[in-house]
């Protein structure tokens, strides 16, 4: 009887229930989605493929173009596993010294936080400090990198040895070598890159740090000077009036040539993995075309693109869609000619690179204009 009084009071509400998946989505979007100055190289961006970004990164962050909420979703998830294996890290019996570190290196203004450092005890009985740094991987790349040379497959994971070098060795300590664990967020999978020699450990590389931390101290000299610049601008822009005097005229030329003494290092060669979705594109490069070759909007080139896309996202999920995904590749290469070249359509934008095996062949990488 009590349980029937309650499914009464129940259907008498008329309870209007919210979206409460939404409502996690938007809490965690609304945290990830948030700019914050940048006063300096971070660990993990030094070994970006671009000088130009590192500079946007501290001189323009604030134009910097948000992620979809989805990838927000997909960085949040990330750390979240990351956490999750440092804390299966310590219940496994390693003994953790230190957590979440912030590590510098002065002269270069390189900066970072460490995920920790763990006492190793080695198969001679004695027990060693090394760097531990965690990365959380989808399925496809986790199971396509072993190892350091496997980094160069993917623009965000070129930068991991890099980070690991910064981590052996800065202004708090030297290490010789430093473990980069690896999770598969799909499977729950954990390995460690290996290094060149197939070693559990990643080795201190003395020329790739000199590299890292001349680059650095080179970015720094660039950030500084424009950082000037832009505080005499802003000085300048706070006495404009809105009225047309001579006054306003001259500020405005001075204004005009301090613009144009703000220094960007040039624009890498452009390429599809690495710019588009770069969130400094829209600065860097005002329009597409001015940097893109053919432009085709033939209906039925289109077609097969959309249809090399389908058959991509199918053979990932299903092995036998593997004969479908091969028809496609070799009608794309039919239409597309043998050489390195970038091409606009009013869906796409296609690179195609030449590749060698034992033959030339045609790689694509694709990407919405939007």
């Amino acid at each position: 009887m009590e349980l029937m009084k309650h499914k009464e009071e129940f259907l008498a509400r008329e309870v209007d229930y919210p979206d409460i998946a939404q409502q996690i989505k938007n809490k965690i979007i609304s945290e990830k989605n948030k700019t914050y100055a940048c006063n300096s190289i971070w660990a993990s961006e030094v070994a970006h493929d671009c000088e130009r970004y590192l500079v946007y990164q501290q001189c323009d962050w604030e134009k910097a173009k948000q992620a979809d909420d989805s990838l927000l979703l997909v960085f949040h998830e990330g750390n979240l596993q990351e956490d999750q294996l440092l804390l299966e890290l310590q219940k496994s019996g390693i003994r953790i010294k230190n957590l979440q570190i912030s590590i510098k290196i002065e002269e270069a203004n390189i900066t970072g936080k460490l995920d920790c450092i763990a006492e190793i005890e080695g198969s001679n009985g004695i027990p060693a400090n090394i760097p531990i740094e965690i990365k959380s991987m989808s399925d496809i790349v986790y199971n396509s990198i072993n190892t350091v040379a496997d980094l160069k497959k993917y623009p965000w994971t070129r930068k991991y040895y890099g980070q690991c070098q910064i981590y052996c060795k800065n202004d708090l300590w030297f290490f010789p070598e430093c473990y980069l664990l690896a999770k598969n967020k799909s499977t729950g999978a954990i390995k460690l890159i290996k290094d060149f020699d197939g070693g559990n450990t990643i080795k201190f590389n003395p020329e790739y740090w000199d590299w890292m931390v001349q680059r650095g101290k080179k970015i720094k000299e660039i950030v500084l000077k424009n950082k000037v610049l832009k505080m005499e601008i802003s000085n300048l822009q706070a006495q404009l009036t809105g009225k047309d005097t001579k006054k306003e005229t001259s500020i405005k030329n001075k204004i005009k040539k301090l613009e144009d003494k703000i220094f960007y290092p040039e624009r890498i060669k452009y390429d599809l993995k690495v710019c588009k979705g770069c969130k400094y594109e829209h600065i860097c490069i005002a329009d597409l075309s001015d940097i893109l070759g053919d432009v085709i909007n033939n209906s039925s080139v289109i077609e097969a693109i959309d249809n090399y896309l389908i058959c991509i996202q199918n053979r990932e999920n299903f092995k036998e869609a593997e004969n479908n995904y091969k028809n496609s590749l070799a009608c794309l290469k039919s239409i597309f000619p043998l050489k390195d070249a970038i091409y606009l359509t009013d869906k796409y934008i296609v690179q195609t690179k030449i590749k060698k095996n034992k033959n030339e062949y045609l790689s694509f990488e694709i990407k919405n204009i939007d």
